[in-house]
């Protein structure tokens, strides 16, 4: 309290007031104030020397203090507290609202009044919380948050802020208006803002802002519909005009495009930037936009369509203007006379390039765009009372023509153009064209047609080619007589061409066809005309006549002579043939004289190879057992030298080997096959070398003719060794149909499955040693495109759809590749197929579903979708029949083929195999 007087007289002594009497009033209250102020330091003295217990109440004095409970202010969620306080300093001048205080949210009162806090409304709120505020010195109004809802906006009214230079108050950095005091303090204007709200809660002081949402538009006069998102239907665009910006310059009607304000949904962005007010270029396409309904007003039109068979020429009231003179603007014009000009996108005026079928978002209030048709258009000058009234030629009569002999005649004529779409331009530039729409003619048939009429063919039609057409032949009419004019009547078509399509080149329209159709004479020149034409015909027909005769008396002639040339060829042809029997006949004896000559020359070289051959063989081995031999011991070595009987010792001694060893395997010293080989060979020259020792002495030979040749010592059999026995391969065929059915992304699939086949199994394993694959092709040129090979040295290579499907020739290979397999456990044969097979299957069919059936191999067939189920039905096994795939899903059916062979390989041979259950890869129907 004492601070609160020393401050009110603080108050006392600056104010500054020039009536006595209130200065008189200050004083005395200052007096009092100084009185009342030695009392209270008077009695703090006093209290210092008292005991504490000398008071219940510790730091409350009843005779200072009235103590009154009052309840905390609590804000619960969606709430804000806006804060008044009754007391404080004044507002400056022009301020309507107090400065923010730190006084820990109004709870600290003597923090408010000594930061200066000023009485009045207070730019600050309280949020969510309970709060200890003394409601003596402050007003609390609890209110709620402002919600936008899902699709709509919010618009905001300052009450206070600087005086606006626009209509709209500029936008400022106060997070979405919660910042009062930031709104404030950047410059923010008051009256209706160019920032909106969107969907989302705000927390702001409502005593600074106004905010209209839907739910009080109405008290607000404006309409809740102008508070939604807008949006923009399907196939419709928006035609924006703002309310703000600078003012277009003359000439101009609507502002140009302006990248960076995000659709006009950034308004302060738009008039940064530049932007003008009114009529905008740039359109709002299809989608929902956060629009300021008092910053932009948008006009939904339908999208422009181009259908087939029109394009539409684009004449723009926008852009830049053309200088005929600037030679760099890409302008396309006539180069001898400016009759027309067609200018680039961006530039005011007929643009050279036609919009083609489809659909466009074309501001229709700054482009007109004209439509013109590219199909052929029959024009006919007849009396035909079946012309629909809409029709281009509808008033186009039979031409009423005057010959130079003062006769009258009538001409139907028919002319056929068309408007290349490149052309179109030159057209609409040089006949113009009414803003009227395209006239619709609704057929009353069965079909429902509708015949759309374009306005810039009618203008054409009109203007153009009908004074064309009729000052043409009346100008031919007078030159000729009515009979003239119709002797020549072809002549005088030719002419009309010419002369017509000269005149259609320079519009850049084109000729597709000129016709007279009928000519119609006065009654009395067409009798006269018809008696000329008799005579004519007459003279003609016997023309014809003798024609006739003459050329029948020449066929006859040649008759005779081509009679007499056949005969003649055919008996050449006899002699011919006679003499080419003789000569083929003594060719053939020749040649079978020469291949038994041949064949016995090759039989002789066979025999005389095989007798060196073995010659040579025998030398080798009688020189390698000497050595053996002699390795033993001289004694052996000599007895045999004394007998000459080195074949028979060799004859004797042979050892029936398994052919791993003699023929084949690995020859290194390390080999454990090899070392076993020549331990045996030692075992029988030792037993060798004691019947030398058990025979010396006696005269018996130490080989006997009569020995049997593969006898060994008495107590030995022959040995017999196995040979080095690796694990069975399971031998794998893929059998794939890549005819042209699988083009495109059925064999990319395929191709990709083939690759996640091999990366299925780890490499260096069980299975990827004894898993051999191999890969048939199935299409018109159908062949191995894989042999044999383990999946670790299988390198998958990309296949190619092509041809035709040839299954039976495709399983012919299958069946042939297996047979030519030995050592391996039961084979695989899967036939991926996605056509009907073209080719004869049946009996290669039976084949294979025999194999199954004897148990030599199992097949399946898996159909890509647009396979003949039907076919497939025959040609796979009952127990295994066809499986459709689901999709293209050849990684998943890879896996479950992976799968399936990896349990065979980890198998004991023999061993019963359970098929793994069909995974996704399949349909379950088909």
């Amino acid at each position: 309290m004492v601070k609160e007087i020393r401050d009110r007289l603080e108050q006392i002594k600056n104010q500054k007031n020039g009536k006595n009497e209130q200065i008189k009033d200050e004083k005395i209250e200052a007096n009092q104030g100084y009185t009342l102020l030695k009392k209270i330091r008077d009695r703090l003295a006093q209290i210092k020397n008292e005991k504490i217990n000398a008071f219940p109440n510790w730091g409350y004095f009843s005779w200072m203090y009235k103590i009154e409970k009052k309840e905390v202010i609590t804000i619960s969620k969606d709430e804000i507290g806006l804060v008044e306080a009754k007391y404080g300093s004044p507002l400056e001048k022009g301020k309507s609202f107090g400065r923010k205080v730190d006084c820990n949210n109004f709870q600290h009162t003597r923090a408010f009044i000594k930061g200066r806090g000023q009485a009045g409304q207070q730019l600050a709120h309280l949020e969510v919380g309970t709060y200890k505020i003394n409601t003596e010195i402050f007003n609390i109004r609890i209110v709620p948050i402002i919600s936008i809802r899902p699709g709509e906006i919010g618009l905001v009214i300052a009450n206070y802020g600087a005086s606006p230079k626009q209509i709209l108050g500029k936008v400022v950095e106060c997070d979405s208006f919660q910042d009062a005091e930031a709104f404030l303090n950047s410059g923010g204007q008051r009256g209706k803002q160019l920032a909106i709200l969107t969907t989302g809660k705000y927390k702001i002081n409502t005593d600074l802002f106004t905010v209209i949402t839907t739910a009080n538009a109405h008290k607000n006069n404006e309409n809740p519909e102008n508070l939604k998102v807008y949006k923009i239907d399907k196939g419709k665009i928006g035609i924006v005009t703002t309310m703000a910006g600078k003012t277009l310059p003359k000439d101009e009607i609507a502002g140009p495009e302006i990248e960076g304000h995000d659709n006009y949904q950034d308004g302060q962005k738009f008039l940064d930037l530049g932007g003008y007010k009114g009529l905008q270029e740039e359109v709002l396409k299809e989608g929902e936009w956060n629009l300021n309904p008092w910053f932009v007003k948008v006009e939904q039109v339908p999208l422009t369509r181009i259908e087939q068979e029109e394009v539409g020429v684009v004449v723009s009231f926008v852009g830049k203007k053309y200088d005929r003179h600037n030679y760099n603007q890409g302008i396309s014009s006539d180069e001898s006379e400016y009759i027309y000009e067609l200018v680039p996108e961006g530039y005011k005026g007929v643009q050279k390039e036609p919009l083609m079928a489809g659909d466009y978002p074309i501001n229709t209030r700054t482009k007109t765009v004209h439509l013109v048709p590219t199909t052929l258009i029959v024009l006919n000058w007849s009396s035909d009372e079946e012309k629909h009234p809409l029709d281009y030629d509808y008033k186009l009569n039979t031409l009423k023509l005057t010959s130079s002999d003062g006769r009258e005649f009538q001409v139907q004529f028919t002319q056929i153009i068309r408007i290349a779409a490149e052309n179109a331009p030159m057209v609409i530039c040089q006949i113009g064209t009414s803003a009227a729409e395209v006239e619709r003619i609704y057929m009353n048939d069965n079909l429902g047609r509708t015949i759309k009429k374009y306005p810039a063919i009618r203008n054409f039609v009109n203007r153009v080619l009908t004074k064309v057409v009729e000052g043409h032949f009346k100008h031919a009419a007078t030159a000729k007589t009515a009979i003239q004019f119709q002797q020549t009547i072809i002549q005088c078509q030719e002419e009309a061409q010419a002369y017509i399509e000269a005149v259609l080149e320079k519009y850049g329209i084109e000729r597709w066809g000129t016709y007279i159709i009928a000519f119609n004479l006065p009654e009395e020149l067409d009798k006269h005309r018809q008696v000329l034409e008799d005579l004519k015909q007459e003279q003609v027909k016997a023309q014809e006549e003798s024609k006739t005769i003459q050329e029948k008396i020449q066929t006859e002639e040649k008759n005779k002579q081509l009679t007499k040339e056949q005969e003649e060829t055919k008996a050449v042809g006899q002699k011919i043939q006679a003499d080419t029997k003789v000569y083929t006949a003594q060719r053939e004896a020749q040649a079978d004289r020469e291949k038994e000559k041949a064949k016995a020359k090759v039989n002789k070289m066979h025999i005389d190879v095989e007798i060196a051959r073995q010659e040579k063989l025998t030398e080798i081995e009688i020189n390698a057992f000497r050595a053996r031999i002699a390795a033993l011991g001289p004694e052996v070595y000599a007895q045999i030298e004394l007998q000459a009987k080195w074949a028979d010792a060799i004859a004797q001694m042979q050892i029936t080997y398994p052919q791993i060893m003699t023929s084949g395997g690995n020859s290194g010293s390390g080999d454990s096959t090899s070392n076993l080989f020549n331990l045996l060979q030692i075992e029988h020259l030792t037993g060798l070398a004691d019947r030398i020792q058990l025979n010396q002495g006696t005269s018996t030979p130490l080989f006997s003719t009569a020995a049997t040749k593969n006898s060994l010592s008495p107590n030995q059999e022959q040995k017999s060794l196995s040979t080095h026995s690796t694990e069975p391969k399971i031998p794998v065929v893929l059998l794939l149909d890549t005819s042209s059915s699988m083009y495109g992304q059925r064999i990319d699939s395929l191709n990709d499955g083939i690759t996640s086949f091999k990366q299925e199994f780890e490499p260096n394993t069980n299975p990827s040693q004894n898993v051999e694959l191999a890969i048939i092709t199935c299409n018109s040129n159908g062949r191995t495109v894989q042999e044999f090979v383990s999946i670790d040295k299988f390198l998958p290579s990309p296949l190619k759809a092509e041809g035709t499907t040839t299954i039976g020739k495709g399983i012919d290979l299958a069946l042939d590749e297996i047979e030519n397999y030995q050592n391996s456990k039961k084979p695989w044969v899967f036939l991926i197929i996605g056509s009907s097979p073209t080719d004869d299957w049946q009996k290669s069919a039976q084949l294979i579903r025999q194999a199954v059936e004897m148990n030599k191999l199992n097949f399946f067939v898996v159909a890509v979708q647009g396979a003949d189920m039907i076919s497939l039905e025959e040609i796979a096994p009952l127990n295994t029949p066809p499986k459709l795939l689901n999709g293209l899903k050849f990684r998943e059916l890879f896996h479950w083929i992976a799968e399936n062979l990896k349990t065979v390989s980890n198998s004991e041979p023999g061993a019963a195999i359970s098929i793994l259950p069909i995974t996704e890869w399949a349909e379950d129907e088909y």
